[in-house]
């Protein structure tokens, strides 16, 4: 979300300029626009002047159409509430809430208020909405109905920005972004996929299915965050992909730490061929492709048992939350460690 310029005459000390894209809320194709202009600077394209004025009109880059962003955070929370064990009703009541959040989080951004408090108040509202069927005798499942609604306001470019920074030894970048993703009080993730005693084809439908889910959902957070239209099944085969990954560990029996760490890996070695092939930023797949990951539920369910006085439960999930978190940030650096040399033969593919 910057751009720089270095200038260095005759071996004298070389002097540079920092400017900062900053944005409120999450913006992918701001992010690829400023970093096809950095590609275009380099190549002489633009004399300064002139990409002055192309680094002032990527501030000014607007989201895709409220109407949109309105149904894709519907769909995605849908999908989200389904794909984390929710029942068919919980997902059509999910559909109508992820609007109403939207349309929340459109007003409180829109009056400039403040990040923290206006999660806040959006994660209020969420769990008073997935109480109200509730309250009507529905027979829906308020867990769930949260943990995949609250899906929007999962800090996962800021997390993720964190990690790699930390990885790139740039830890005034890394303090700042952990700081504003602590500062977002809730996350979610990938729930336990069960493993019953069912026929062998109803087990690859329900699988099948749930990549299907997975597809979906991050294809509509892709929207939602506005990514280039051009990368929107990319993110969704990411999003597909991580999933796959990760349910195909836990078939070999490894625990979910173990799964997401391994799914976690591979998605960001993905997402850095994917970077290459397509010439955009590593950050519009990984971001959307860790998110069927991202432990939120777990936080869901340590608060929960926290305010029922469960103390040993809510020891027990807040430490597995804890490890599922860590899997994901020694995933995206391990990943991030792979020399580039290795995955540059995939240039010739674009």
């Amino acid at each position: 979300n910057g751009i720089f310029a270095t200038i260095d005459e005759q071996g004298s000390h070389p002097y540079s300029l920092v400017r900062h894209v900053a944005f409120s809320n999450v913006n992918l194709e701001r992010i690829a626009t400023v970093n096809q202009l950095s590609r275009e600077i380099c190549e002489f394209h633009y004399p300064p002047g002139e990409a002055i004025k192309k680094m002032k009109s990527c501030s000014t880059l607007l989201s895709e159409k409220q109407l949109l962003r309105h149904l894709a955070s519907g769909f995605g929370c849908a999908a989200f509430t389904l794909l984390f064990g929710g029942k068919y009703l919980d997902c059509f009541f999910s559909l109508f809430i992820g609007i109403a959040l939207q349309s929340f989080l459109y007003h409180a951004r829109i009056r400039q208020s403040s990040r923290f408090f206006y999660t806040i108040a959006a994660s209020a509202l969420v769990t008073a909405l997935s109480i109200l069927p509730y309250a009507l005798h529905a027979p829906v499942m308020v867990d769930k109905m949260v943990i995949g609604c609250i899906m929007p306001l999962v800090p996962g470019l800021l997390l993720t920005n964190a990690i790699r920074d930390f990885f790139n030894v740039d830890f005034l970048r890394c303090h700042s972004h952990g700081r504003r993703t602590c500062n977002s009080p809730l996350h979610c993730c990938g729930s336990r996929c069960r493993d019953d005693l069912l026929p062998v084809f109803r087990r690859y439908f329900i699988m099948i299915g749930q990549l299907l889910l997975a597809f979906i959902s991050t294809f509509a957070f892709a929207i939602l965050f506005s990514a280039p239209r051009s990368q929107y099944f990319a993110c969704g085969l990411c999003g597909c992909f991580t999933w796959g990954m990760y349910l195909l560990f836990q078939k070999f029996g490894n625990s979910v730490v173990i799964a997401a760490l391994f799914a976690t890996f591979f998605v960001t070695v993905l997402a850095r061929i994917l970077s290459i092939i397509k010439k955009a930023p590593v950050t519009i797949y990984l971001v959307t492709g860790i998110l069927p990951l991202v432990p939120g539920a777990g936080i869901y369910y340590t608060s929960y048992h926290l305010i029922m006085n469960h103390g040993r439960m809510a020891a027990s999930m807040g430490l597995e939350t804890f490890k599922m978190a860590g899997a994901i940030a020694l995933g995206i650096i391990f990943g991030s460690a792979i020399p580039m040399k290795w995955i540059q033969k995939y240039r010739k593919c674009s």
